[in-house]
Protein backbone atom coordinates (compact mmCIF):
# COMPACT_ATOMS: atom_id res chain seq x y z
CA UNK A 1 0.00 0.00 0.00
CA UNK A 2 1.22 3.53 -0.96
CA UNK A 3 0.09 6.23 0.54
CA UNK A 4 -0.47 9.75 -1.46
CA UNK A 5 2.33 11.63 0.43
CA UNK A 6 4.79 9.04 -0.57
CA UNK A 7 4.92 10.16 -3.88
CA UNK A 8 5.33 13.55 -2.96
CA UNK A 9 8.20 12.81 -0.81
CA UNK A 10 9.30 10.72 -3.49
CA UNK A 11 9.47 13.72 -5.85
CA UNK A 12 10.98 15.79 -2.99
CA UNK A 13 13.77 13.84 -2.23
CA UNK A 14 14.96 13.43 -6.29
CA UNK A 15 14.99 17.37 -6.73
CA UNK A 16 16.91 17.91 -3.40
CA UNK A 17 19.74 14.77 -4.36
CA UNK A 18 19.88 16.77 -8.18
CA UNK A 19 20.57 20.36 -6.01
CA UNK A 20 23.00 18.57 -3.96
CA UNK A 21 24.60 16.98 -6.96
CA UNK A 22 24.81 20.53 -8.59
CA UNK A 23 26.17 22.16 -5.62
CA UNK A 24 28.39 19.33 -4.78
CA UNK A 25 30.05 19.77 -8.67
Amino acid sequence: MFLPGVEGAVLLLGVAVKLLSQLLI
